[in-house]
């Protein structure tokens, strides 16, 4: 199959999209192109001709594009509330592999211990010092860990 042959309706269709979506033609048509490669390796003679597989390969693949395309604002993407997130954790977790030693075995600690209510500070202090940190270990790490929730 020759792309030359499709070419005027893919130039046609790009045409169409940049219009209805603002996304300019020259990147459509390339698109256009690419979905010609794509709907050659996923074309099945039995089910249908070249032309209309192909045709509806490149109008769904312009509309996806286009789609994509208006997400990004002069070439950044616009953050969604799932991408805001996910960088909080990275954020979150860069914060947390700058803590020391000692802070991370006390959150380590927090996490794993079940702690009552009525529990006091102390006896987190006791418990924190059996698992081989000492008094001054875990003041500074409290104290960090303080000035990290903040």
């Amino acid at each position: 199959m020759n792309y030359f042959n499709y070419n005027r309706m893919v130039h046609k269709l790009a045409w169409k999209y940049s219009k209805l979506y603002g996304v300019p033609e020259e990147d459509l048509a390339q698109e256009g192109y690419l979905l010609f490669m794509s709907a050659q390796d996923s074309w099945q003679p039995d089910k249908a001709n070249f032309v209309t597989w192909f045709f509806i390969v490149m109008k769904q693949g312009m509309y996806k594009y286009c789609q994509h395309w208006k997400e990004f604002s002069r070439g950044v993407p616009q953050q969604n509330q799932e991408s805001r997130s996910v960088i909080e954790e990275i954020e979150e977790i860069e914060k947390i592999a700058a803590l020391s030693p000692a802070s991370k075995r006390i959150i380590h600690v927090l996490i794993h211990w079940d702690i009552p209510q009525r529990k006091k500070v102390s006896q987190l202090k006791q418990l924190l010092s059996s698992k081989g940190l000492n008094k001054k270990q875990i003041n500074d790490g409290i104290s960090e860990l303080r000035k990290f929730l903040a």
